[in-house]
């Protein structure tokens, strides 16, 4: 008689495998699109730095007509750029804020000076290849 009126404590079995199972579901709706998501970030994040980059190499055009665009042994480097040369001159020189991003570029190749440059790095394994007229994208 007295345990029809002691109160319950606690959850039963099945109520708990309820909520286990309702929050299953949820993580398997929510999971690939978070993924989703956060791929898109990158995209974003590639498209975003590579505007920058060629509206960088624009402004440096413009101000500097006579020399064109930035060489090679302008920005320090004898044989080519290494260890993201041009993207640090850029910065210095005011033309450029990556604001944390430059660490995850890795210039590939860049040829330039005068009236053309060729710009190519990997980001997010994203390939860009910036010219003068157009920007290219191509995933690894």
């Amino acid at each position: 008689m007295l345990n029809m009126f002691r109160k319950k404590k606690g959850f039963t079995l099945i109520e708990l495998m309820v909520v286990v199972a309702i929050l299953a579901i949820l993580a398997i709706i929510a999971i690939p699109r978070i993924l989703e998501a956060l791929d898109n970030a990158r995209d974003s994040e590639v498209r975003a730095n590579a505007a920058s980059i060629a509206n960088a190499m624009s402004r440096y055009y413009i101000e500097n007509p006579d020399t064109g665009y930035p060489a090679p042994s302008t920005v320090g480097a004898v044989v080519g750029l290494t260890n993201n040369d041009l993207i640090d001159y850029l910065q210095e020189e005011g033309y450029l804020d990556l604001r944390g991003s430059e660490e995850n570029i890795d210039i590939t190749r860049y040829k330039g000076g005068g009236d053309d440059f060729l710009f190519e790095y990997t980001h997010n394994e994203i390939t860009v290849t910036i010219g003068p007229e157009e920007i290219t994208y191509s995933d690894q």
